[in-house]
């Protein structure tokens, strides 16, 4: 990963820990659900002090405009006042960011490790590319045989897949509440096993997969 191409997009702001940390938002430059970075520096096992690029999710995007008070919305709502026929500025939000650290990485090992030590305040957010996104999500997969089975949702670029082997291999449940996507998210699984010639056998006792069996008659056929 050449991090230097990445492009800066806040500021990590004065209060972290080692599960959070809010950051500074360059207008339009991020989105809920996005996948960013920091540098920071961590005390190893040795008392070595090793740099290593923080990753985080994030978590929610609070704007606020400090020259725009509640008073002045008000007076502009009863009076019917269009906001451009004032002095008042619109162009000085601040967005605040929360992060939900995902773990960190080292030079040149893109397994994603627990962080032990805040990051550091003052800090640049980086944009990392949907490549390298990508590259650190299935750095571990190592598959003869993976199933793709979505992108992220805040990067459709980034496609996620996990080992088809391990998957059978194994007893698995899926939990969510309801209309969360287990459904879609088994016939997507279905799918992409069939693909790769598994053999499967579903008991669908209330015909969620009716459709999808259709369907893939009809392909067969």
């Amino acid at each position: 990963m050449n991090t230097k191409k990445w492009k800066s997009i806040g500021t990590v702001l004065g209060e972290t820990n080692i599960s959070e940390f809010y950051f500074s938002l360059k207008n339009y430059k991020a989105k809920k659900g996005d996948i960013i970075t920091t540098e920071s520096k961590v005390p190893s096992s040795e008392g070595k002090i090793e740099e290593v690029t923080v990753w985080g999710k994030i978590s929610s995007i609070e704007s606020s405009n400090v020259f725009f008070p509640t008073e002045a919305a008000q007076e502009l709502t009863n009076e019917n006042i269009n906001i451009r026929d004032t002095i008042l500025p619109t162009t000085r939000d601040e967005l605040i960011c929360k992060v939900i650290i995902l773990g960190f990485t080292l030079k040149n090992n893109l397994k994603l490790m627990p962080l032990n030590y805040p990051v550091r305040p003052a800090a640049p957010v980086s944009y990392p590319s949907s490549e390298d996104v990508e590259a650190l999500l299935i750095s571990d997969l190592n598959s003869k045989h993976p199933l793709f089975i979505g992108s992220l949702l805040a990067r459709d670029a980034v496609k996620i897949k996990i080992d088809a082997d391990n998957l059978v291999s194994r007893h698995v449940s899926i939990f969510g509440m309801s209309g969360s996507g287990k459904t879609v998210m088994v016939r997507r699984i279905m799918d992409e096993l069939l693909k790769k010639k598994y053999p499967m056998l579903v008991l669908d006792i209330h015909g969620d997969y009716l459709g999808f069996i259709q369907k893939q008659k009809k392909t067969i056929s």
